[in-house]
């Protein structure tokens, strides 16, 4: 009996150390792989106010960085390595209650490619999950266009035959900021002068797609020769570098955001911008104006492609290309009334103030979230072909 009481409590002794030790290695292999999880946020573009990660459940949570009354907790981008890829992995946010929601996330392998996520509201949570497949994972509130991406597609585009000048809008800031002149090589004064600008609220990521998709037509060989020989681009493919940069939204931002700074302009890049426009506008016919925009990645996604509003607000005036744009989107063309004081400065009031006698269409166009990005190139294409 003492032998087989001596076995029994020997038995127990080592299960108990077992026990002990399984819970220690498991513990200490918890840390190190927690030690091992690392968020990525140093990259240009990348924003987010908090993070942490939770092992057991294999969840990411994070609060977005806030920057504006309207746009708190609406734009965000970061990566993460170390996670567990052996059960799905959860990324959920924490938002203010005032927060706008966006309902658009992406995700990526290689921070360059992006893929839409199906994603619910969970207690206030944006929630998703997805069975990770490689070692590191990207999540953007839509798909991201970078101060990077517009420099690659430059590079690789320039020179260009029909890309016949280039220039700095504002050489007082760090970065350099393009200002492209597209055009047959033959000048002339009869030409039409065409001016676009692009990105004045840096959240806006879609409005760039819709602009590559304008440049590589206007660059491509497809691109009608008669259209060049007439009209001239002058083209700022984006505006607000600095918060495109930094990831922040820029919109409602400090003094003011460029958008609202036409009136009275305190920002240099808008005063430089407004000498720009009047000085061409004496050289040729100034024709048309767009100011491209994009929506607020929240509410219904892909419902619509774009809307488009009238900036100067008289019918007198519009272009054809306002029927054009009735039988691409599905949306109505409608002036913006110039009578709310909260969006003061914007750039209908410039219009409205200079009243330049030639122009014939001036539009900002707003373009939706839409999960097909290769959408958006057509969309920019099919707006110059409009011109023509």
């Amino acid at each position: 009996m003492r032998i087989k009481f001596l076995t029994h409590k020997n038995t127990v002794c080592r299960d108990a150390i077992n026990r002990v030790s399984t819970f220690f290695i498991l513990f200490f292999s918890t840390l190190t792989l927690n030690a091992q999880t690392t968020f990525l946020k140093n990259s240009e573009n990348f924003s987010v106010c908090s993070e942490s990660y939770d092992y057991k459940t294999n969840t990411i949570s994070f609060k977005p960085y806030k920057d504006s009354l309207n746009t708190c907790a609406l734009w965000f981008r970061f990566g993460m390595t170390g996670y567990r890829k052996d059960t799905v992995l959860t990324v959920k946010s924490v938002f203010d209650e005032s927060s706008y929601n966006p309902s658009f996330l992406v995700f990526s392998y290689d921070n360059k490619e992006f893929f839409p996520i199906r994603n619910r509201y969970k207690n206030k949570h944006l929630e998703a999950v997805l069975k990770p497949e490689k070692d590191t994972v990207f999540f953007a509130t839509g798909y991201p266009y970078s101060y990077e991406n517009l420099k690659k597609f430059l590079d690789e585009n320039t020179p260009h035959k029909n890309l016949v000048k280039t220039e700095n809008l504002d050489t007082a800031s760090e970065f350099y900021i393009p200002l492209l002149t597209i055009t047959s090589k033959k000048d002339s004064p009869k030409k039409k002068l065409v001016w676009i600008i692009c990105r004045q609220h840096a959240f806006e990521s879609v409005a760039n797609f819709v602009m590559e998709g304008m440049l590589k037509y206007l660059l491509s060989d497809d691109c009608n020769k008669k259209l060049l020989k007439r009209y001239i681009f002058k083209i700022v493919p984006m505006t607000d570098v600095e918060n495109v940069v930094s990831g922040l939204s820029g919109r409602m931002s400090k003094p003011r955001d460029y958008n609202r700074d036409w009136d009275s302009p305190i920002r240099d890049r808008i005063k430089i911008l407004e000498n720009k426009i009047a000085e061409t506008a004496k050289e040729y016919q100034y024709y048309m104006f767009f100011d491209v925009h994009g929506t607020f990645p929240c509410g219904s996604i892909g419902t619509d492609d774009f809307s488009y509003f009238d900036l100067k607000g008289d019918a007198k005036k519009s272009h054809n290309l306002r029927d054009y744009f009735g039988r691409i989107s599905t949306k109505k063309f409608r002036p913006i009334p110039d009578n709310q004081q909260s969006y003061g400065g914007m750039t209908a009031d410039w219009w409205n103030f200079l009243n330049f006698k030639e122009l014939r269409f001036s539009t900002t166009v707003e373009i939706d979230w839409i999960e097909n990005y290769e959408t958006y190139y057509k969309i920019g294409e099919e707006m110059i072909k409009g011109i023509f």
